[in-house]
This record gives C-alpha cells, sequence and structure tokens, in this order.
C-alpha cells in the first residue's frame, strides 16, 4: 500500500514538473520576446515603465518608445492606458503661470525642467494611447511652444535656444497632433528648411541638411527632421528626391546606416534613412534599397532578453533602440518576419527546458511503469 502511494505521488509530482516547461518550452517568436521584453520593465501597480523595474528609474522617452513599441503590434490592451496616460500628465508643467520660460511645457519627469523633446514624447505617447482628450488646455502648450520659436522661424529646445531642424520638427508635429495650426507658419517654416539645404554641388552633403545656421556639416538627423518637417507641411514636392536619396543611400553598409565611415552602423541613424527614404521614394524604398538586407541588419540586434541594441556588436538592449527598431521593421514592411522563432532557441526548445523535461519526463515514464507493473502483479 505505501509502495503505490509512493508511486502515485511520484508520478503525480514528475508530471506537474513536467507539463508547465515543456509550455515554457514552446517556440517564442521575435514579436513575443521584444512584446515580453517591454512588458517585464511595466510595473502593473504603479501603472508606468521602468528602464529599471527595481530602481524604479524612468523618464518620458523610455515610456513613449514603450508605449510606441505596444501600438506597433497592436497590444496596448495589455496596459492600463489611463494609467499611463496620468503620468504623463503629471510631467506637464503647471506650477507657476508667471514662469513663461516652463509653465505649459512637458518635462522628463515630474517635476523636471520642461523641453520641446519631452513635450513631443508627451504629445505623442497620449495620441498612442487613444487619451489626447486628457490634455484640456491645447492652448496653454501651444502658447509654451510658441515660446520656444525663434525670429528665424524655427524652434528651439527651451525657450531662448538657438533653432534646430529636429526641434523644429517635434515643434510642428506637436502643434498638428494638438490641432493648434494657427501658430503654424508654412511660407516661413519651408523657407527655414531649404535655407538649411547644402546647396554646394562641390560638397559632399550637397543635397542634404544641416541641423542649424551654425552648423558646417549635414547630418542623417537633420535630413531626416527636414524631409519629415516639408512633408507635414505638404511641401515636399519642394525636394530634389534623386539627391537626397543618393545623399542617404552614402550611408548604407553592412546592411545598415552610419553617421559616416568612421562608425558603424547604428539603429538611430538606421530608422533616420528608412523614414527619409519612405518620403522621398514614395513609399517605394524596394527600388532603390535591399529590404531584406537591412530586415536582417535590423534582426541581427536582438537580444535573448527580447529588446534590440543600438548596434550589432552591442549586447546590451534598450527600449528606445527596440522601438526604434520595431519602428524601422514597420516603414521597411517587414513586420512579418517577427512572427518567427528566436534565434537562440533551438528547435523550440531552450538547452534549459529540454533538459528539465527530459529528467522529469523520465521520472514519470518510470513512475508509470512502476505503478503499471504493481498494478499487473495485484490482478
Amino acid at each position: 500500500m505505501k509502495a503505490r502511494k509512493l508511486i502515485t505521488i511520484l508520478l503525480v509530482l514528475s508530471l506537474v514538473l513536467t507539463l508547465p516547461n515543456i509550455a515554457y518550452a514552446m517556440p517564442t517568436s521575435r514579436h513575443d520576446a521584444a512584446k515580453n521584453y517591454v512588458l517585464d520593465m511595466y510595473d502593473k501597480d504603479d501603472g508606468i515603465f521602468y528602464l529599471d523595474p527595481d530602481t524604479k528609474t524612468t523618464n518620458i522617452e523610455v515610456v513613449y518608445s514603450s508605449v510606441l513599441v505596444l501600438y506597433l503590434f497592436d497590444t496596448l490592451e495589455d496596459i492600463n492606458t489611463t494609467i499611463v496616460a496620468l503620468w504623463i500628465n503629471s510631467t506637464l508643467n503647471l506650477e507657476d503661470i508667471n514662469d513663461t520660460n516652463n509653465y505649459g511645457g512637458f518635462a522628463s519627469s515630474p517635476g523636471g525642467t520642461p523641453d520641446i523633446y519631452s513635450t513631443y514624447y508627451a504629445i505623442q505617447t497620449l495620441f498612442y494611447l487613444d487619451e489626447l482628450d486628457m490634455v484640456k488646455n491645447t492652448t496653454l502648450i501651444a502658447e509654451w511652444i510658441n515660446r520656444t520659436k525663434n525670429a528665424d522661424g524655427g524652434y528651439g529646445y527651451y525657450p531662448g535656444k538657438p533653432s534646430t531642424l529636429i526641434s523644429t520638427y517635434y515643434a510642428i508635429e506637436c502643434l498638428i497632433l494638438l490641432n493648434e495650426l494657427s501658430y503654424i507658419n508654412y511660407t516661413e517654416l519651408k523657407n527655414l528648411v531649404l535655407d538649411l539645404q547644402v546647396s554646394d554641388k562641390s560638397s559632399i552633403d550637397y543635397g542634404a541638411f544641416k541641423g542649424s545656421f551654425n552648423e558646417s556639416a549635414a547630418s542623417i538627423e537633420s535630413t531626416y527632421a527636414a524631409v519629415n518637417i516639408l512633408y507635414l507641411l505638404n511641401a515636399v514636392d519642394e525636394l530634389n528626391y534623386t539627391l537626397i536619396n543618393n545623399w542617404v543611400m552614402q550611408k548604407w553598409a553592412n546592411g545598415g546606416f552610419r553617421p559616416s565611415k568612421a562608425h558603424y552602423p547604428d539603429i538611430f541613424s538606421t530608422y533616420w534613412c528608412i523614414s527619409t527614404l519612405n518620403i522621398t521614394t514614395n513609399a517605394s524604398i524596394s527600388s532603390i534599397l535591399d529590404i531584406e538586407n537591412v530586415t536582417r541588419w535590423v534582426l541581427s540586434l536582438q537580444k535573448e532578453d527580447g529588446g534590440f541594441s543600438v548596434y550589432s556588436i552591442d549586447e546590451t538592449s534598450s527600449p528606445i533602440a527596440t522601438a526604434l527598431a520595431i519602428e524601422t521593421l514597420y516603414l521597411l514592411g517587414s513586420m512579418g518576419e517577427l512572427d518567427n522563432q528566436v534565434p537562440w532557441e533551438k528547435g523550440g526548445l531552450t538547452y534549459l527546458y529540454l533538459f528539465l523535461i527530459l529528467i522529469f519526463g523520465s521520472i514519470a515514464v518510470v513512475t508509470l511503469a512502476m505503478y503499471v507493473k504493481s498494478k499487473i502483479k495485484r490482478y
């Protein structure tokens, strides 16, 4: 009797330990790995994304990037969007109406100093969450954005700071999302952008854009901002697409894009270039670019924690790099590649879970055999 009880206990215990490991050992898709990476940083109690859940450190860009991934995956139902939106709203500076440099802008974290980048991340995140209605006074924010505007028609990082194309792009995107179009001077902005295009035919940057009047060389980020500004203004026809495409394609190397020949390809440069080409090729990037090659390079950035890194040689993933990687795949029309199994699992089974299944499975089989044998002897 005692022997039969022991056999029964061993059988049940082995099955209990084996079945969960079989479930965990099922093939994991790249999509699920990336989604789980983001959700692992989500604190259900606080309803916010943390860069480090243990220390509870975060900022507006981390939250924006995490939400963007879930938005592109169409899985925002996995989080409490209202609570996330409330945290975003808590970064809005409403402390002192007389403090015109700060009142009405969003900061990187609650109580911080507002800037145009953080304001862009906040407005975009609320848009992705479908919570823009939480902003009760859009004019208040538009007024702060307008205070970052300079005499040259561009916008700076903060009121009083010099204009840059990236700050200008963020400002215009915010005003459009807030439906505060009266603050946008279309002609002035178009002229500003075109004035920053390199017109010297002997320059290696011919056709690209400088970030500001204080800069002598063009950059990928500034060219991305310029093209996107003109796109928002419905003025991209002002551009010579061929010139821009040729300059951008010079940055392509080993699958990704790089700032210069002295650098490795990185996800920031790759996203900016793909976003630019998506506009200047009328979404027909494949006409000048090997989509599969770029897609393979982006996928090579995914690490075993599910997140993506900035460089292929970098082992550290981040939510910001992950968001840029997923958005790049989206622009390339390569989201379907994320349905494939992650490369660090072999045959659908991780080595650890395969080992556990073999051990506990063997015990279960032996125990079952002993149980059957005892039943046969009984009869």
